[in-house]
């Protein structure tokens, strides 16, 4: 009769999920124990929904399977949160991966640019105006007589080494801007 209602549709289980709900089912007939499963049904009508299957069998006194009883909770809700984690995870990962290659590919970047600006004479600067971030390369240190991490590359060490009337004159220039 369950295979009737299976097939007449009244449970209409998902084609991808029948296989594994009747060899659960099956299975613990068969061994007259519980089961517990979730799967998908499209119900008359409506949506696809996940429910959860929880169902033991009852035997009598000499063994004989005389019932079984269980119960069906309506999980979509709970399965549809647990889909859309799934689904960021796999974002997160995927941004986590994009992430990492951009490092490396800066990084890789960053090293050229070292090796090249290495071989010259020049000291070179950058600064972010906005981020008040200052770059200086490890010629301009040397030029100045500084090894590059022995002093804080800011704007304020910068500042320091610049002509007060020139400091006066850029600030202007920038507050012009």
């Amino acid at each position: 009769q369950r295979e009737t209602l299976i097939a007449d549709g009244v449970f209409r289980i998902e084609a991808e999920d029948r296989e594994r709900y009747t060899r659960t089912f099956d299975g613990a007939l068969a061994e007259g124990r519980p089961y517990d499963i979730e799967y998908r049904v499209r119900p008359r009508g409506g949506e696809t929904r996940f429910l959860r299957e929880v169902g033991e069998f009852i035997a009598d006194p000499d063994g004989k399977l005389r019932r079984a009883v269980g119960t069906i909770q309506d999980i979509t809700d709970r399965r549809r949160r647990e889909l859309e984690l799934e689904a960021a995870h796999a974002r997160t990962a995927q941004l986590a991966q994009d992430l990492d290659r951009s490092r490396r590919k800066l990084l890789q970047a960053r090293e050229r640019f070292d090796l090249a600006v290495s071989g010259t004479n020049d000291g070179i600067w950058d600064w972010l105006i906005e981020k008040n971030e200052l770059y200086l390369s490890p010629v301009w240190f040397r030029i100045l007589g500084y090894q590059p991490n022995e002093i804080a590359a800011s704007t304020a060490m910068w500042a320091g080494l610049v002509p007060e009337d020139a400091i006066v004159r850029v600030r202007q220039e920038l507050s012009d801007h």
